[in-house]
């Protein structure tokens, strides 16, 4: 549910530190392997709309931990090549 709302046009009903603190739990709990990788990809689908700042670094925090992650396995190259489009990869 909270997936959709930021996903929705209306994810801005959501305030900037809340969608801070989900990105992160959700990257967090998807680090420690209390949840599935797809809950926080499927919420940072929404950055493509996002204009403040903190999302954004809360986000590449996470998946600069996933690309560290994932180096070494056969699943790097794709997520490389899709990170690499966004001009906020770092």
């Amino acid at each position: 549910m909270l997936t959709a709302a930021l996903n929705s046009e209306k994810f801005e009903d959501i305030q900037v530190l809340n969608r801070v603190q989900l990105i992160d739990d959700s990257m967090e709990l998807a680090r420690t392997g209390d949840l599935d990788y797809s809950v926080p990809l499927g919420i940072v689908q929404y950055l493509k709309r996002e204009q403040e700042f903190l999302p954004w670094k809360a986000a590449m925090g996470g998946l600069k931990d996933l690309d560290n992650l994932l180096k070494g396995s056969p699943l790097y190259g794709p997520f490389k090549v899709r990170t690499k489009m966004n001009p906020y990869y770092a």
